[in-house]
């Protein structure tokens, strides 16, 4: 799978309006550069809603957009909106299950470990998913106990002993999970291509 999307000017429309005037291309061209920018600013807020990224962050970033030909107007003006971090996107564009390697653990936070920054801190220093993947460096912290989950031997609860008593769950450790598509690159293609319509038929008139 490719993580690019193109979005081309309709054959029907560059058919009529290709070589009557330069007016008319720059028309066409624009709605094409407008039509890649808004595809562009939707897809970055998709990767940023699944949770990969904050705003203006690098791997949001890396969703880019180029509009050929570049140097003149063109009434067969094609824009490509393509990720710089294929690997990275095209991982969370399919549903796929992951598995852990060499006995060690898939550490997933929990919302105690969220509220307390432990999803993207490091509290202990070593890196936390290398660290707590091995179930045997997780015990010997301070106040960290393990919960075996009932009928679960492939799921292990790692919490945090309280004061006044009772554990806090902090992290889920799995041997695999399976992970839904969390970004969405075909709908908003379709919607950058529905609104080029429209841009259009606004521009000339339709």
């Amino acid at each position: 799978m490719k993580v690019s999307v193109r979005v081309p000017l309709p054959a029907e429309i560059a058919a009529v309006v290709r070589g009557v005037s330069t007016d008319i291309a720059g028309i066409a061209h624009g709605a094409v550069e407008r039509a890649s920018q808004r595809l562009t600013e939707d897809l970055r807020k998709g990767v940023r809603a699944a949770g990969l990224t904050r705003k203006n962050d690098r791997l949001e970033r890396a969703v880019q957009v180029n509009v050929y030909p570049s140097r003149r107007k063109s009434a067969g003006a094609t824009g490509w909106v393509f990720s710089k971090a294929v690997r990275v996107h095209e991982a969370h564009s399919q549903p796929r299950t992951v598995t852990s390697a060499r006995g060690r653990w898939l550490v997933l936070p929990l919302p105690g470990a969220r509220a307390r920054g432990l999803d993207v801190g490091d509290r202990w220093g070593g890196g936390l998913a290398r660290k707590w993947s091995q179930l045997t460096r997780i015990i010997g912290q301070p106040g960290m106990v393990r919960l075996p989950v009932r009928g679960r031997p492939d799921r292990v609860v790692i919490g945090l002993r309280r004061k006044g008593g009772g554990v806090e769950p902090l992290f889920l450790l799995v041997k695999q999970v399976r992970l839904t598509s969390s970004i969405d690159w075909q709908g908003p293609a379709q919607r950058a291509i529905d609104g080029l319509y429209r841009d259009l038929a606004q521009q000339l008139g339709g």
